[in-house]
């Protein structure tokens, strides 16, 4: 996890960076950031080779250590990864200067070969919002509040915090019912996480949970340079990423420590 930890809150940070920067002095800086092909982008892609490398490395080391359903897991992670920095490039679409076939034009939404772009954003942008929230922050802390020994691969409490930050970045809206409801829970679930990180004297909870409340006020402060844009979904999916590479690389050392059984 610690090889991890300092990329996400450099994201964090040049997040809040960019969202004020954009807000006062340049309208254009998170366009600039964030648009197709930039720095985010691309960081987006390292970081999903970066996931399959971490996880290639320690399936190739320990294969005597690892159980059967953890390597196929493993590799099916490997394999996603790949397939999704792929897809983050349109498959090296503007790169190579391809263009796209007739049929994918009429049904993408970006006129892109890619398949993401086939589900309007909102929704896919929902699904994976909420299916974050349920399965790496809420699910997770409930199951260590009630169990004494939670199985290893559950997230550790300081990434569900981290992911909890990285959805707060999708969180600028509170037009709709929906909205207004996700923020109410994310809220509630950072006030959670900030007494529970002030009581346990965590170090890695209580910085995670400033992060959290500085990261929801800058970015509602800056809301109307979000609407304009909505480029922080770019932002969010290279957390996300990242975290998800130290879930992995936490969840295989966990694994190989345990006894295997055959």
């Amino acid at each position: 996890m610690r090889v991890f930890r300092p990329p996400v809150y450099f994201v964090l940070l040049a997040t809040w960076v960019v969202a004020l920067a954009t807000f006062y002095y340049d309208p254009n800086l998170l366009y600039l950031v964030t648009q197709e092909d930039g720095i985010v982008e691309w960081g987006t892609v390292a970081a999903l080779l970066g996931l399959a490398a971490v996880v290639t490395r320690h399936l190739r080391s320990s294969q005597a250590e690892l159980p059967g359903w953890a390597k196929a897991a493993g590799w099916l992670l490997v394999v996603l990864a790949i397939l999704a920095a792929g897809e983050e490039i349109s498959w090296g679409q503007r790169v190579f200067g391809f263009s796209t076939g007739e049929t994918m034009q009429n049904l993408n939404l970006q006129k892109e070969t890619n398949l993401h772009n086939l589900i309007p954003g909102p929704i896919f942008n929902g699904i994976i919002v909420f299916s974050l929230g349920i399965g790496f922050v809420l699910i997770p802390t409930i199951w260590r509040h009630r169990s004494e020994n939670p199985p290893v691969w559950l997230p550790r409490p300081e990434l569900s915090l981290l992911m909890l930050d990285a959805i707060l970045i999708n969180h600028y809206k509170f037009d709709s019912l929906p909205e207004q409801a996700g923020i109410v829970v994310i809220i509630g679930l950072l006030v959670w996480f900030s007494f529970s990180s002030v009581r346990s004297g965590q170090t890695a909870l209580i910085v995670g949970s400033v992060a959290g409340w500085i990261t929801l006020g800058v970015l509602y402060h800056c809301k109307a340079v979000l609407r304009l844009h909505n480029h922080q979904y770019e932002i969010r999916e290279l957390l996300i990423v990242v975290l998800a590479a130290a879930w992995a690389d936490q969840t295989l050392h966990a694994i190989k420590s345990l006894p295997l059984k055959r």
